[in-house]
C-alpha cells in the first residue's frame, strides 16, 4: 500500500544547531513531495539558531527554556503534528530531493509503522545507518556503520527499527505504543531512543521496513556534549532499553559476563557519571519493566470555556458534551471556566454566579475562577485594549472575563500534564489567549472551536466582534480549528487562515435528552389554556431575534390569533427593559421562563407549536435541532451558519433578520397550514436522524483530537 497524498509532519529538534540548520532546512523545503509541514523544537538554543530560522515562513517554532533533550522535545513536535505520518529529521541531516517521494511511495502493508532511510556520511559513499540491528546477544548496532556502499543492504528490507535520525514513522502505531503518556520514553533524553521506541513497537506488532532509495547524509555533528556525558548515557539507556522490553533472560547472561560487566567495571575508574547511571537504573527498573499495553496512560485533555454546566448556552453544551464523551472513553478531562451563572457576570457586577469552585461532575473536573471587575470596568478595559500589543487586545477586550485566578493557575502553579488544550468561544478573547500561551509553552496542541457569529450577510454589526485582526492573529496561532459550517469554514479561509487547520464539524443533539416530554402536563403546570404555542428558547435578547418576536406576535394577537408565547432562557437586562415597558395585554399571553432544563424542557418542546428563534448570533443553532426531534417547524433568521442549518421552505423558514413583518407571516402560514407544519418537522427530524446526532459528531471530533 502506498502512502502517497498524506500529509507528513517532519520534526525537528535543535539545540545550537545555526551550523547545520539551514543546510539541513533548504534540503527539506526543496522535496518534490509537497504536502508536509515542519516542526521545529528548540532546546535552548545559546547561538543564532533562531536567527536562521526567522528566514523561514512555513514553520512553526517551539522554544523550550533548557535542553529538554531529544525524546521529551519530539514528543512536544509530535504531539502538535497534524501529519498520519511523522518524520524525525537531525539539524546535521541532509535530505536528497527524493527522499520524502521515496518513503510515501513505499509499498508497505498496514502493519508497518517504521521506515528507515540510507544513512550516508557526508562523502556520500560511506553507510552511517541503514536502519538498526539488535544482535542475539543484545548488543545494538546500526547496520552498515562505516562500510562503504555497494548497495549491499538494498535487498534487505527487514531491520530492527530506523536510525532516528532520519525516519519515519506512522502516527497509528505511535499512539498504539505510548508509553506512559510518551512516545519517545523521556527518561532517555537522547541516545538508544530509537532502538527502544523500535522494539517497543516490534512487541505490539508492528513491523519496520528499510526503504534504500530514501537518502540523506549525516554530519554527526547535531550534539556538543561532554563525551563522558554520551558515554554515561549510552550506558545506562542500553540497561533500561533491556529491562523495560523483558531481554534480561538467560540468552543474557553471556553478554552481560563478557561486555557488560567488564565495561562498567573500566567506566567505574574513567567516568565520574558511572555510579550516577547504575542509581539511575537501578531506581528505574520497576517502572520501565511494565509493557507498553499496561501502562498506556489517558491522555489528559484541558478544556477551557467562559461558562459550564449549570451554565446554559450552545459552547456550554457543546463543551459538557464533548469533555463527559471524551471521559467515557477513557480519558482525563479538566475544565477551566468563570464563577458565571449569568453571561453578564462576565463583565457585570451583581450577577448570578457559582459559588462551586472546584467540583467533579460525571467524571469531569471543573475549576471555576471568578471573574474579577474593576472599578469602573469598562472604561479601564477600553483603555488598556486600545494599547498595540496583541496580550492587551486579547486580555482586555470587551465582553472578555478578567480571570487572573486562571492565570495564577496555569502559568504559576505545578504542571498539570496536559496531552492537548481545547479552547472556546470568541468573543471571550482572553480565555482563548490564555489557552495559547499555555499550549505554546508546554509545547502540546492548542485545538480551538471559536463559534464564530457572522451575522447578516453585509453587515458587520455582529462578526465585527468575532473577526478583528488581533482574533484572527489568536486563530493564526492555533494548531486546529473546530468550525461548525462550511460558511465559517470559507471566511477563516478568505481571512487567510491555513485550510490545513479547519474542520468542519457541526453539531449534534441525543435524541433521547430532548425526547419524552409530556405537552399536557407542560399545559397544566403553567397553566396554558391558548390553542397554540410558540416557543423560543436562548438568551433573551435583542440579538437573538427575542424583541422582534414579540413585536411580531403582537401582529398575531391584533388579529385575534388564539397563541401563547412563551419565552425560555435566561435574560439580559436589555430584555428586562424592553419587556418592563410592555402592556400587561402582552405580558399576560407571554410566559417568560429563566434557564430550563430537564424535564420541563422535553415537555416544552412536546408542546410547543412552532419554535422561533430570528437569531442573528448562532454560529449553528443546535436548538433547531432539538425541535426538529419533536418533529416541530421552525423559523431561523437569514444570518451565520443557521442559513447552512435550515433549507428555507423546506424544513422550516428562513427571515430577514429584523423583519417583523416577515416573522409573522411565516408564522400564520404554519399556523394554518397544519400539513406544512407536519411536512416542515419530519423533514427535520429526518435530518437529524440522519447525521445531526452526537454519535456521528463526536466520531468527526474524535479524529481532530486524535483520542
Amino acid at each position: 500500500m502506498k502512502m502517497s497524498n498524506s500529509l507528513v509532519s517532519i520534526v525537528i529538534v535543535g539545540y545550537n544547531a545555526a551550523k547545520s540548520i539551514k543546510e539541513c532546512l533548504d534540503s527539506i523545503y526543496h522535496q518534490t513531495y509537497k504536502d508536509f509541514e515542519v516542526i521545529f523544537i528548540d532546546n535552548g538554543s545559546g547561538d543564532n539558531t533562531f536567527s536562521i530560522l526567522k528566514t523561514y515562513t512555513r514553520i512553526k517554532i517551539i522554544h523550550n527554556a533548557g535542553n529538554r533533550g531529544f525524546c521529551a522535545a519530539n514528543n512536544q513536535g509530535i504531539r502538535l503534528a497534524r501529519g498520519e505520518y511523522i518524520a524525525t529529521v537531525n539539524t546535521d541531516i541532509v535530505l536528497d530531493k527524493d527522499f520524502l517521494k521515496e518513503m510515501m511511495d513505499s509499498n508497505v502493508d498496514d502493519k508497518t509503522g517504521l521506515l528507515g532511510a540510507k544513512i550516508l556520511k557526508r562523502d556520500g559513499k560511506t553507510i552511517d545507518s541503514t536502519g538498526l540491528l539488535l544482535s542475539r546477544l543484545y548488543r545494538f548496532f546500526d547496520r552498515g556503520s562505516g562500510e562503504i556502499d555497494k548497495g549491499q543492504y538494498d535487498k534487505e528490507p527487514e531491520i530492527f527499527g530506523p536510525c532516528a535520525a532520519a525516519a519515519l514513522y506512522k502516527r497509528k502505531m505511535l499512539e498504539d505504543i505510548e508509553y506512559n503518556g510518551e512516545y519517545f520514553d523521556e527518561d532517555f533524553f537522547f541516545l538508544g531512543e530509537d532502538f527502544d521506541i523500535s522494539w517497543r513497537a516490534l512487541r505490539r506488532g508492528w513491523q519496520a521496513r528499510f526503504v534504500p532509495s530514501a537518502v540523506c547524509y549525516h554530519s554527526r555533528n547535531s550534539t556538543n556534549f561532554d563525551p563522558k556525558f554520551r558515554q554515561y548515557l549510552s550506558f545506562r539507556n542500553r540497561f533500561l532499553t533491556l529491562i523495560k522490553n523483558r531481554a534480561i533472560d538467560l540468552k543474557y547472561i553471556p553478554t552481560f559476563l563478557f561486555y557488560d560487566i567488564p565495561r562498567s567495571i573500566v567506566m567505574l575508574f574513567t567516568n565520574r557519571y558511572t555510579l550516577k547511571a547504575i542509581s539511575e537504573i537501578y531506581r528505574k527498573r520497576a517502572g520501565v519493566g511494565t509493557p507498553p499495553s499496561e501502562i498506556k496512560t489517558a491522555p489528559h485533555i484541558l478544556n477551557i470555556v467562559q461558562r459550564y454546566y449549570p451554565g446554559i448556552g450552545g459552547a456550554e453544551m457543546y463543551m459538557k458534551e464533548i469533555s463527559e464523551r471524551f471521559v467515557r472513553d477513557g480519558c482525563k478531562v479538566t475544565v477551566f471556566t468563570t464563577d458565571a451563572w449569568d453571561l453578564e457576570h462576565l463583565w457585570k457586577r451583581n450577577k448570578r454566579s457559582i459559588d462551586c469552585y472546584k467540583e467533579v461532575y460525571k467524571g469531569v473536573t471543573i475549576e471555576r475562577f471568578r471573574a474579577v471587575k474593576f472599578p469602573f470596568h469598562n472604561i479601564v478595559m477600553r483603555i488598556f485594549y486600545k494599547l498595540p500589543f496583541l496580550f492587551s487586545k486579547s486580555l482586555f477586550s470587551l465582553p472578555s472575563p478578567v480571570v487572573f485566578g486562571m492565570w495564577k493557575r496555569l502559568f504559576y502553579g505545578n504542571h498539570h500534564g496536559f496531552d492537548a488544550v481545547h479552547v472556546s468561544a470568541f468573543p471571550y478573547n482572553s480565555l482563548i489567549y490564555m489557552g495559547i500561551r499555555y499550549a505554546k509553552k508546554h509545547g502540546v496542541p492548542l485545538i480551538i472551536t471559536p463559534f464564530l457569529h457572522l451575522g447578516e450577510y453585509k453587515n458587520d454589526k455582529v462578526n465585527r466582534y468575532y473577526t478583528r485582526n488581533f482574533q484572527m492573529q489568536l486563530l493564526d496561532k492555533c494548531d486546529k480549528i473546530i468550525v461548525q459550517t462550511a460558511i465559517e469554514s470559507d471566511y477563516l479561509k478568505k481571512a487567510g487562515i491555513d485550510n490545513g487547520k479547519i474542520y468542519i464539524v457541526g453539531q449534534g443533539v441525543n435524541m433521547e435528552d430532548i425526547l419524552g416530554g409530556d405537552a399536557e402536563r407542560f399545559r397544566k403546570k403553567f397553566d396554558i389554556r391558548e390553542k397554540d404555542i410558540i416557543f423560543h428558547v436562548a438568551a433573551k435578547s435583542y440579538d437573538k431575534g427575542t424583541f422582534h418576536l414579540v413585536e411580531a406576535m403582537k401582529k398575531l394577537w391584533g388579529n385575534n390569533r388564539d397563541v401563547k408565547l412563551v419565552l425560555a432562557g435566561p435574560p439580559m437586562d436589555e430584555f428586562n427593559r424592553y419587556f418592563s415597558g410592555q402592556k400587561d395585554s402582552v405580558k399576560d399571553r407571554c410566559l417568560v421562563l429563566d434557564y430550563i432544563i430537564g424535564q420541563d424542557k422535553k415537555d416544552l418542546f412536546a408542546a410547543g407549536d412552532i419554535f422561533v428563534l430570528p437569531s442573528r448570533t448562532d454560529s449553528f443553532g443546535v436548538v433547531f435541532l432539538e425541535a426538529w426531534v419533536n418533529k416541530k417547524p421552525v423559523i431561523g433568521a437569514r444570518a451565520g451558519g443557521v442559513t447552512e442549518v435550515i433549507k428555507d421552505k423546506e424544513d422550516g423558514y428562513l427571515v430577514k433578520f429584523g423583519d417583523i413583518d416577515g416573522i409573522a407571516r411565516c408564522i400564520e402560514r404554519l399556523l394554518d397550514d397544519e400539513k406544512l407544519a407536519n411536512r416542515m418537522g419530519e423533514r427535520g427530524f429526518l435530518k437529524v436522524s440522519n447525521g445531526l446526532t452526537w454519535n456521528e459528531r463526536y466520531r468527526d471530533l474524535k479524529k481532530v483530537f486524535r483520542v
